[in-house]
């Protein structure tokens, strides 16, 4: 195990004991994707499946906009687990506790149907989907914390990449079943335009005791997982202003908060709306929406990982997240442009979105990491997951109340744009606005420069083309 910086405690901690950890870690981690494929919770916005069981309920858009900000306003208990970490001793009691009862939480809810009337069981959903979401913030934090000091930084890249890759592949497998479960025997997916059946109730019961399942296991896997040892502060932090604020006035991590808020604002709009529109507007099922959709997805995700990974470890974060929000900009252009005969635009979006999405959530994680003291690691984290998800979280509410009052059919090159399309042309514009705002303020120590990687990405695909070629160059 590589020696810590001088001014860091040094743990010992048996080489054996982290391999297992890292190890155990990534079957967690496959269980855990799981669960969110069941339940679409822990993924950071409801999947097909809590989006369709919301249509079965009654859901309108401000409902949908509530879904979608309850599912990152959770990220405020982070700041609980970041106040809670200087006086623990041990994560593990608590991160093990905490994701299991929010997990096997989804035996209730998929038991609303048959409980409760439709309008009183949406409300009780919308409330038990925040608290499943709150305490899962409250664990992600202390697992950080924990997947940290477990895991070097040398191979924070790789390992994560690999992790991710593993957990993607459960999360194009189980949805392709459990679409087709749905559709075949269980009647589809409600539309909301019309009363879903008891058959489709059951469905839903079915999937959300499965996530329940998947919990469990989840939680059984987080207690044989080994934590490092750790050494308490001598005084523990308090949970006041100053505490609160102490991220904001470090220069370096700043601009990396205000890119975070601006873009979170950015994705709040849109976020109530992508799933619906493909379930609604285009008519699709979940054979496509929650099936092929995320296979695509999923493949991408697998595929591109190991690279990012390698653009992280060798290039810097930055880069990474400069390339992946290139492709992060073109996909509101799908929704727009899409309609019920071009609704094929769709698997444009699903691979696009998982070769992107992969690269910038492993590298913005990473350069959290890098820009925090290791001694407010955890506040960090925090900090930033809050920023990200209240002004999402706010902007979805905002999205919600005024969709509604948008033109029924807005002009837009040759088209007439509906109101969910509309709410994507603005998320365009926002996102452009936000890749330009992250090149201009975020900077990350050592990393390479955007155009020596572009000179560098540019000859190794030129290299790559020489193989093609059948007569050598002279």
């Amino acid at each position: 195990m590589d020696a810590p910086p001088a001014s860091q405690p040094k743990l010992r901690f048996p080489r054996e004991k982290r391999r297992l950890g890292l190890l155990l870690s990534i079957f967690e981690g496959m269980s855990a994707q799981a669960q969110t494929c069941c339940s679409g919770c822990g993924g950071g916005a409801p999947n097909a499946i809590t989006i369709a069981f919301a249509f079965w309920l009654g859901a309108q858009d401000m409902e949908l906009a509530f879904l979608a900000a309850l599912a990152v306003a959770g990220s405020f208990f982070q700041y609980l687990g970041a106040a809670i970490l200087p006086r623990l001793a041990s994560r593990k009691p608590i991160v093990a506790w905490s994701a299991l009862v929010g997990r096997v939480t989804w035996l209730g809810i998929g038991a609303i149907p048959f409980l409760l009337s439709r309008h009183t069981g949406l409300y009780l959903f919308l409330f038990l989907w925040f608290l499943v979401n709150a305490l899962l913030a409250l664990s992600g934090n202390l697992w950080t914390s924990w997947m940290a000091d477990l895991c070097p930084p040398p191979i924070r890249g790789r390992y994560f990449a690999r992790r991710t890759a593993a957990t993607t592949l459960v999360a194009v497998l189980l949805p392709l079943a459990i679409s087709y479960v749905l559709d075949r025997w269980y009647g589809g997916a409600p539309d909301g335009l019309v009363e879903g059946t008891p058959l489709q109730a059951r469905g839903f019961f079915l999937v959300f005791a499965a996530a329940a399942f998947f919990g469990v296991l989840c939680g059984f896997l987080i207690t044989w997982q080994p934590e490092p040892p750790r050494d308490l502060p001598p005084g523990a932090s308090h949970l006041s202003f100053a505490w609160l604020a102490a991220p904001f006035h470090d220069r370096r991590y700043r601009p990396l908060a205000l890119f975070t808020l601006v873009f979170g604002a950015a994705n709040g709009l849109a976020n109530p709306f992508w799933t619906a529109f493909q379930l609604q507007d285009l008519e699709l099922g979940y054979g496509y929406v929650n099936g092929w959709f995320v296979v695509l997805q999923g493949l991408f995700m697998v595929v591109s990982l190991p690279l990012w990974g390698r653009l992280c470890d060798r290039a810097g974060n930055r880069p990474a997240i400069v390339l992946a929000l290139l492709f992060v900009c073109s996909h509101p252009y799908y929704y727009i442009f899409a309609t019920k005969a071009r609704w094929w635009f769709m698997f444009f979006d699903a691979g696009s979105s998982g070769l992107a999405w992969a690269g910038y959530n492993l590298a913005i994680f990473n350069l959290v990491l890098v820009l925090a003291p290791r001694e407010e690691r955890e506040l960090y984290i925090a900090t930033q997951a809050v920023i990200f998800g209240g002004a999402q979280a706010v902007f979805s509410l905002l999205a919600g109340s005024v969709v509604t009052r948008l033109p029924q059919a807005l002009p837009f090159v040759g088209m007439a744009l509906h109101p969910r399309q509309q709410v994507f042309l603005i998320t365009a514009i926002a996102r452009l606005a936000c890749l330009g705002f992250f090149l201009g303020a975020v900077k990350e120590p050592k990393s390479k420069p955007i155009r020596v990687v572009i000179v560098a990405a540019g000859n190794f695909v030129k290299a790559r083309m020489e193989l093609f070629k059948l007569i050598p160059r002279d």
